[in-house]
């Protein structure tokens, strides 16, 4: 009999552990709560060190690596500038955010375009619109309850549905979340050739922090877009 995993949230985790599972053949079903994958818009660039990029190497199938390879910024990423909330330079270093001097092969991608590598080949398996909002437990299987009523089994559940976790709640209720005060705002906008000519060099070879007034601060860098056909492999 195969092992059913089953996994709540289709986030970057959720994705790569299907991927894995996969491709060990074992079967994988994953809950997610938006109806599509681009109705999540939420934090539209990640940093991905070697680790994480060995991590990424080990859980997809070659040629979605290779597609996340192409579509990642350069090992220039790894270099970071600071500059005040004039835009003027305050420090610049060579040493990459994961705390070496080395550079990485592989480091800033767009979210989304990550999650949709990581869905390639998962479309059977991804089952959008539908939310994890608790489980029961049996002595040889699981079960989770799903927002629309309905419900699913599994021999495992693997809760990977971000900060607000059903699966968390229900495991360990004891456990609460704190709120730390700190708040992100993510965006993003063209980059105009007469606004490119007016900011600084540094800029656009790493990683850039500015440093405003009552500890505020911001970090991004511009990207290039990346033009590729591809398709996705045939099951």
């Amino acid at each position: 009999m195969t092992l059913r995993v089953l996994i709540a949230g289709a986030g970057v985790g959720g994705l790569a552990l299907a991927q894995a599972l996969r491709q060990a053949d074992l079967a994988v079903t994953v809950f997610e709560r938006t109806p599509t994958v681009r109705a999540d818009r939420r934090g539209y660039r990640i940093n991905i060190n070697r680790v994480g990029g060995d991590a990424l190497a080990a859980c997809l199938p070659n040629e979605l690596f290779r597609l996340y390879l192409a579509t990642s910024n350069d090992e220039a990423r790894a270099r970071v500038a600071v500059f005040n909330h004039h835009m003027h330079p305050l420090y610049a270093t060579d040493v990459g955010v994961d705390g070496t001097a080395v550079p990485r092969d592989h480091t800033g991608v767009n979210r989304l375009t990550l999650r949709q590598i990581m869905l390639a080949g998962l479309e059977r398996e991804v089952r959008f619109g539908q939310e994890v909002v608790g489980f029961e437990q049996t002595p040889d299987r699981v079960r989770v309850l799903l927002a629309d009523g309905s419900t699913a089994e599994g021999d495992l559940l693997v809760g990977a549905d971000g900060v607000g976790s059903a699966v968390r709640a229900g495991l360990l209720p004891q456990v609460r979340t704190r709120d730390t005060g700190v708040r992100c705002l993510w965006g993003r906008t063209t980059l105009r050739a007469a606004l490119r000519d007016r900011l600084p060099a540094p800029l656009f070879d790493r990683v850039a922090v500015a440093v405003a007034r009552k500890a505020a601060s911001g970090s991004g860098g511009p990207t290039e877009p990346v033009n590729r056909t591809w398709k996705p492999p045939p099951r």
